[in-house]
């Protein structure tokens, strides 16, 4: 029989979110895990086959744990940290190598409420009235991606601060965990389908691992 072939770092993920939410259960894992790959094979999102119990299991115990810690660090959303068995020791590398910049708390709120107002913008409907980024990214004042729109009854839109915004996006830009941002020189020029959910959690973990 030909060799199965190795789970990408994305499967992986998507393996170690499971055994983080449902716990260290490969049967269980399996079955949820194939439930959700047949959905995004169909939706042509995903292209591999659901790994075995027993590469899963393999996973969990031995891949995760093989990983540097400033790989998990950087590249793990931190939910997963305590799966590690060297968990405590990340949780102290992590406040060990910690710097908060000046702007550092300022840039991580922006980070958060922007995440927060995408995910509205990505989850409203189509016939939506009104455009949620207007004309430009920044409104009156120095608040950005604020104002009313019509979703529903009424769905407002968190104030960012102007110069948190500008400045969070220059620095993620030369971040290599966000290639969407890395050609676009300002929030408003993201495209719809760049607006993943895998963007906004990815920029929610970049949020509360600050030191920006």
């Amino acid at each position: 029989m030909p060799r199965r072939r190795e789970a990408s770092f994305n499967l992986k993920i998507l393996i170690w979110d499971k055994a983080a939410t449902i716990g260290k259960k490969p049967e269980v894992i399996l079955r949820v895990l194939d439930n959700e790959l047949q959905r995004l094979r169909k939706e042509d999102k995903f292209h591999e086959d659901t790994p075995d119990v027993r590469t899963i299991k393999r996973i969990i115990e031995r891949d995760l744990n093989r990983l540097d810690p400033e790989v998990v660090i950087a590249k793990l959303p931190p939910h997963l940290w305590h799966l590690r068995n060297d968990y405590k020791d990340i949780k102290s590398l992590v406040a060990d190598t910690t710097r908060e910049s000046p702007l550092s708390k300022e840039l991580t709120t922006a980070a958060l409420i922007i995440a927060s107002n995408l995910e509205k913008i990505r989850n409203a409907p189509s016939d939506s009235l009104g455009d949620p980024f207007g004309h430009t990214v920044y409104t009156v004042g120095e608040n950005v991606y604020g104002g009313w729109w019509i979703w529903d009854d009424q769905a407002k839109l968190g104030d960012v601060d102007k110069t948190a915004a500008v400045e969070l996006l220059k620095r993620l830009k030369d971040e290599e965990e966000f290639p969407e941002l890395a050609d676009i020189g300002d929030w408003a020029d993201l495209k719809d389908d760049q607006i993943t959910e895998n963007f906004i959690q990815r920029l929610i973990s970049r949020a509360y691992r600050g030191n920006f």
